[in-house]
């Protein structure tokens, strides 16, 4: 399996768990929002191909958007961060709603998705190796991130080297807790 299918099979698996009678639970907001219990294998292995799908077309998209936004730094204005931003927003709301129809005759559970099962699930779809790499990915995209900031290229260029900061800063931190986790349970399967 490649490193590319790792990643997405790692955000998808990220978004599902398994309940204590052994159904499988879908949230499609992630850890910030309550979680629709599927009816059998056969919906929840739907649901997560057409999550793979969405998710390779926002990457897709988000890497096209960067390839803009990467040509044009220097020139940044606020307008153009403004139509960045909107541009993300009503994406994820568009992507958000098409998902609840898909999973909206489900019913709820109050019972929550916690970051650490989240996290925990990403990181044994993506494995060790996927989650370091990733890692390092991640701490190279920061510094990168902190050059950019420290360059006079203007203000739009540095408000986006901020974020790039703060979303990869973030990301690394991220890993490297997925990391740990996966260390954690080698250690305790080999004991």
């Amino acid at each position: 399996m490649s490193f590319h299918s790792n990643i997405m099979d790692s955000l998808v698996a990220s978004s599902f768990k398994q309940d204590a009678t052994g159904a499988t639970i879908f949230y499609p907001l992630g850890i910030w929002g309550r979680g629709r219990v599927l009816p059998n294998a056969e919906v929840a292995g739907r649901l997560r191909k057409t999550l793979r799908t969405t998710n390779l077309i926002i990457f897709s998209t988000a890497m096209l958007l960067a390839a803009v936004v990467a040509t044009s730094f220097h020139r940044m204005t606020w307008g153009g961060l403004l139509l960045i931003v909107a541009l993300t927003l009503v994406s994820g709301l568009v992507v958000n709603s098409w998902l609840f129809s898909l999973v909206r005759g489900y019913p709820t559970t109050d019972e929550p998705l916690t970051l650490r099962e989240g996290s925990r699930a990403q990181a044994k779809a993506m494995g060790r190796n996927g989650v370091l790499v990733s890692l390092l990915c991640s701490v190279m995209f920061a510094a990168a991130s902190m050059i950019i900031a420290l360059a006079d290229w203007g203000t739009g260029s540095r408000v986006m080297a901020l974020m790039g900061i703060v979303f990869f800063g973030a990301c690394a931190i991220l890993n490297w807790l997925n990391l740990r986790e996966l260390d954690t349970d080698a250690a305790v399967r080999t004991n």
